[in-house]
């Protein structure tokens, strides 16, 4: 906690067990002492009860250890830019709410799912072989069937309304 005091870093990274503590309280209190601190959780588990249990612990990310290089990078890259980001692994198990997701189309699923990922409009539309016109189109669909005001809003969203497990 002392070195993150005289350091200030923009993006921590923090495992689930640490020596000291656990990754999840660490992250709490990193998040209530330097609300402008954002914490990556980079860690061995794909359990969904630790990535919501991070979520409500005020992580912005969740990637695990064996992801590639890249998919670290980009998660930093998303948190970086005030975005989530959530290993593919990962954002895949967070999807569970059948009734909500259901009112998705299939290409819609895919888009929330790259949303989820921290992936902007171009990465998503080079990613999905669409044009990030129709990326538009379909980010303005999904938020308009869940409701959703502003695409920050998403996994708050998603917590509140059951698509990742509690």
């Amino acid at each position: 906690m002392v070195m993150v005091e005289h350091c200030n870093p923009d993006i921590l990274l923090v495992d689930i067990n640490l020596p000291d503590t656990n990754g999840l309280e660490l992250t709490r209190i990193i998040r209530d002492r330097h609300p402008t601190i954002k914490v990556l959780v980079l860690s061995m588990y794909d359990r969904k009860e630790y990535v919501t249990e991070s979520l409500r612990s005020g992580a912005s990310g969740y990637v695990l250890k064996n992801a590639p290089s890249r998919e670290i990078v980009a998660a930093i890259e998303a948190i970086k830019n005030g975005g989530t980001f959530y290993s593919a692994e990962i954002a895949q198990k967070l999807l569970l709410d059948d009734n909500t997701i259901n009112k998705l189309t299939p290409r819609e699923s895919q888009v929330l799912y790259k949303m989820i990922q921290g992936l902007n409009n171009k990465k998503m539309a080079r990613e999905l072989d669409i044009s990030v016109r129709t990326v538009e189109t379909h980010r303005l669909s999904i938020r308009r069937k869940l409701n959703i005001e502003k695409p920050a809003a998403l996994v708050k969203y998603a917590i509140d309304h059951g698509i990742i497990s509690r």
